[in-house]
């Protein structure tokens, strides 16, 4: 149980230290209170609008907001 709850979190701080989007998703997907609640797609969407909505903190992810605003306004 809490192997993986660390894992989350490891996922989590690697992805806001590197800036990838797609290690912040899969730390999501892999939260087992999301994965209650939320599919795949859903959760896709959620990091988007999170990412999106905190974008004044998170200049790390500049590349993944912009891809995130296209996909929402498309």
């Amino acid at each position: 149980m809490c192997n993986a709850s660390i894992t989350v979190q490891r996922l989590a701080v690697e992805a806001a230290v590197s800036g990838d989007d797609l290690l912040l998703r899969q730390a999501m997907l892999m939260d087992p209170l999301v994965g209650a609640v939320c599919n795949p797609p859903e959760v896709w969407q959620l990091v988007d609008e999170m990412l999106i909505a905190q974008e004044k903190w998170l200049p790390q992810y500049e590349a993944a907001i912009a891809a995130a605003k296209k996909r929402q306004l498309g």
